[in-house]
């Protein structure tokens, strides 16, 4: 009976140790996903930015003439 109830329960045990290593491994390749995206978000934020210093890079502001709402 005893060696029943411990191969049961080294089943149960290797069941579960193949679980978390599978839990594991799909949590790492989470982080990496996560890592890259992350990247590519901050690479894109960056391209924003200089597409958006590139379109100012021609204006003038002018902050002593008050602005007019007439049109002319």
């Amino acid at each position: 009976m005893q060696s029943m109830v411990e191969s049961i329960a080294d089943g149960v045990v290797e069941r579960l140790s193949n679980r978390v290593e599978c839990l594991e491994n799909d949590s790492q390749v989470l982080r990496n996903e996560n890592n890259m995206l992350r990247d590519r978000v901050m690479d894109l934020a960056n391209q924003m930015d200089a597409g958006e210093q590139y379109s100012r890079r021609n204006n003038v502001r002018i902050v002593v003439v008050p602005e007019s709402s007439e049109s002319k």
